[in-house]
């Protein structure tokens, strides 16, 4: 029995040490003897406390981990360490190489969306002069159609009004129409408005009818359209009045057909396609 204890305790101790040694390297035989549990002789319980009290000691001074690290990886000496403060140098080197390489990569990416977003704007500031000339090019044929047709009724209102104050004369109304149109398109509106182009018959009336014209000259009824040298007049009435300019009627270049009469009050022959404005006439209605 004694000998199976002095065994178990001799173990025991051995273990110790193997502990101690792991964890603040070799130790002194002095270090050695201040924990050995061996001087109780015959007192047992004495060891046990010893022996507990020490065990107590290895497991504060060692945690799982490090007793697990201890026994996993074998103690290396300083002359095999890792080179660690030259291969972190090299890993920077190479971490600062990397980013020139991108910063270069991402310069020249920018570069090339800059020339790309240039071309873009240019193509789009093209299309967009295009359609603002065809828009403009549009809205000014708009307004050029809007302003032909609001001058056209302007013209029928103004027509319109002036149908409605001509000059009464002996019987009949005369009307002086500043719209220009040739000799036949006059005939035609004064028929429109029931009348014909004006004829004279007499110097009061001539006179009169001359007061109205605010322009160089009218178109009036008196023609020789049908046969030449043989005036008539539109409303079929016979000529038996004339007031010619000196020099008049000269027919010039064998085309001057129809009459006009002038702001000084005399006649003058001219083509009739020429356009000017007219005197319509038409006889009051007595109701």
């Amino acid at each position: 029995m004694r000998f199976w204890h002095s065994f178990y305790l001799v173990t025991l101790i051995f273990f110790i040490d193997i502990v101690k040694s792991d964890e603040q390297g070799e130790v002194t035989s002095e270090e050695d003897a201040e924990y050995r549990c061996t001087d109780f002789g015959f007192n047992w319980a004495a060891e046990i406390r010893c022996l507990r009290q020490l065990l107590k000691s290895c497991e504060e001074n060692h945690t799982p981990s490090q007793r697990l690290r201890a026994s996993s990886y074998p103690r290396q000496s300083s002359e095999n360490n890792y080179p660690v403060e030259s291969s972190r140098k090299a890993d920077n080197q190479q971490n600062v190489s990397i980013f020139v390489v991108t910063q270069k990569e991402l310069e020249q990416k920018l570069a090339e969306m800059n020339k790309e977003n240039a071309r873009l704007m240019q193509e789009l500031e093209a299309k967009m002069n295009q359609y603002i000339r065809l828009v403009e090019e549009k809205s000014s044929n708009e307004l050029i159609e809007m302003r032909r047709r609001f001058e056209s009724e302007i013209k029928k209102i103004n027509k319109r009004i002036t149908l409605m104050s001509g000059k009464q004369i002996d019987g009949f109304e005369y009307l002086y129409m500043e719209e220009r149109l040739s000799w036949y398109l006059a005939e035609e509106g004064c028929n429109d408005w029931g009348g014909h182009l004006a004829s004279i018959h007499n110097m009061k009336t001539n006179n009169q009818l001359t007061d109205l014209i605010r322009d160089e000259a009218a178109w009036i009824g008196t023609n020789d359209v049908q046969k030449e040298k043989e005036l008539i007049n539109s409303d079929y009435s016979r000529v038996d009045f004339v007031n010619w300019k000196k020099g008049q009627p000269d027919n010039a270049n064998h085309n001057e057909n129809c009459v006009l009469l002038s702001k000084d009050g005399l006649w003058t022959d001219e083509f009739c396609m020429v356009t000017r404005p007219y005197i319509c006439m038409r006889q009051i209605s007595r109701t």
